[in-house]
């Protein structure tokens, strides 16, 4: 299971991505965008289950959507 990169005893679901490559729970993936100290956003339902499974993310590239 993945654990939010924010602080090491949080024990909510990951659930958001920021724009560095850390993973957040919603709590403090929406405190780090209200700071504007990162952006981001909640993950799609396949990201999860790729970072659940401990595989990498594939690269952003605008335009191209994932085939799960």
């Amino acid at each position: 299971m993945a654990r939010c990169d924010m602080r090491a005893d949080c024990t909510a679901p990951v659930t958001m991505i920021g724009s560095k490559g850390y993973v957040y729970c919603r709590q403090h993936g929406t405190q780090r965008r209200a700071y504007r100290t990162e952006r981001t956003r909640l993950m799609r339902p396949w990201e999860i289950k790729l970072i659940e499974a401990g595989k990498p993310l594939p690269s952003y590239q605008p335009g191209l959507a994932h085939k799960a």
